[in-house]
């Protein structure tokens, strides 16, 4: 069980105490494969008489034993799903009846589960109901179990925490099944948040994975340009420049920006991508190895790293047309900028291509600062005179700086183009 739910069960907050432990196992084993309810009367009997009295915890406590036995056994192709759903209906009702929120008319509270057990048990259910393909009751008892966690102050303990982007991480994977795909890759994004506030490495990687295959099932009317940028930083600081789990979530990253027709987006990381496979490509030729990273003939691995080279200068390029369209000079001087230095490597620093670019970044400099020069003189004139409301540029990847951004871009798109420079 739950940590939380056993010690809340069997005596530690008013379950009643006492012994019967081989004996409960004993029962949970008889009771394995019979309907809730016939279970349910021979829990209460089995309690009378070890203990003396009926806790509903000790009942809620026992039913999830032999639910959890059941749903597994389910799961490892024994048993048919109607038991397992039986108890989720059964379990469910237990904590309404006696949830501590529950006040009667003289508004005295007539329930004595706290909201992180009554939380605990929906979520459970709502992950067993998804894994059984019932997803309109799978949405619902997971969106409660969010909505009870929501009443503890400041979230509850790290147990309660983890609870909760478990709950939150479940209901996203309902709404990706139901292709509700702005409403799952919300949710996936609040997981996030609590995964890194937990430092919870191997989880956080696996919604990295699932945000990134959602986003290409969603397509780009769902695709926000500044997620990418925030979750390749995430990523870097939780993980590690390097380290396996780095490199695996600006794979996934990169596969989302690519999957929806974005690969200007995916510029930084495929860049960083070519940068960790030259520096082991290096390593490699030294005899030397970075600890944890693969090992290989050197020439394989320079291959390897020139390949993410060329695919990091041509999102560069492809960046630099984005912001040329919509007549975003400075930060398309940027994108060209990085593009060269990815050139120079690949081309030679003194080949006709890399020449020619760096005339053509000279120019765009020179454009931007006019461009800039222009609109700071626009802004001292609209002190003395009223100026039209102009259309502003969207904000860039590198904008967004928090989790509320973030969320506030979840659905929004690329800059919208305009006129070409």
């Amino acid at each position: 069980l739950p940590g939380e739910v056993a010690d809340f069960a069997f005596g530690r907050h008013g379950g009643g105490g006492g012994g019967g432990g081989g004996e409960l196992d004993a029962l949970c084993e008889d009771l394995h494969g019979l309907p809730v309810e016939d279970a349910e009367v021979e829990v209460r009997s089995f309690l009378r008489r070890t203990r003396g009295e009926v806790s509903e915890a000790d009942v809620l406590g026992v039913l999830l034993m032999v639910f959890r036995a059941d749903r597994d056994a389910t799961l490892e192709g024994y048993e048919p799903w109607d038991n397992s759903l039986g108890y989720c209906g059964r379990l469910t009702d237990i904590c309404d009846a006696n949830f501590v929120g529950n006040v009667n008319e003289e508004g005295r509270s007539t329930g004595s589960f706290p909201a992180s057990i009554v939380g605990i048990v929906y979520a459970e259910c709502g992950r067993t109901l998804f894994l059984a393909a019932e997803l309109g009751p799978a949405r619902e008892k997971l969106t409660k179990a969010l909505n009870v966690f929501s009443l503890i102050p400041d979230g509850g303990d790290e147990a309660v925490k983890h609870q909760t982007a478990s709950a939150r991480a479940s209901l996203a994977r309902v709404h990706r099944r139901c292709q509700r795909f702005q409403e799952a890759l919300g949710q996936y994004l609040q997981a996030l948040q609590l995964y890194v506030e937990l430092d919870l490495r191997q989880a956080l990687a696996g919604i990295i994975t699932e945000w990134s295959e959602t986003i290409v099932e969603a397509g780009p009317d769902d695709f926000s340009a500044a997620i990418p940028a925030l979750l390749c930083e995430l990523a870097v600081g939780a993980f590690g420049e390097g380290s396996d789990l780095h490199v695996q979530a600006l794979k996934d990253i990169v596969e989302a920006c690519v999957g929806v027709g974005q690969r200007w987006v995916a510029a930084e990381p495929l860049t960083v991508r070519a940068r960790l496979l030259r520096e082991e490509a290096s390593g490699s030729s030294r005899g030397s190895r970075r600890p944890g990273t693969r090992q290989g003939p050197s020439a394989m691995l320079a291959a390897e790293a020139e390949t993410a080279e060329e695919d990091a200068a041509e999102a560069w390029e492809e960046a630099v047309a984005q912001h040329l369209e919509s007549r975003a000079l400075e930060p398309a001087a940027a994108a060209w900028a990085e593009a060269l230095k990815l050139r120079e490597a690949l081309n030679g620093p003194e080949s006709e291509l890399v020449v020619a670019m760096r005339s053509s970044l000279d120019a765009l400099r020179q454009a931007a600062a006019a461009q800039a020069a222009a609109v700071e003189g626009e802004e001292g004139a609209s002190t003395t005179e009223p100026q039209q409301e102009t259309e502003t540029e969207p904000r860039s990847a590198e904008a967004a700086d928090s989790w509320e951004d973030l969320e506030d871009a979840e659905g929004a798109g690329a800059p919208v183009p305009n006129d070409a420079w």
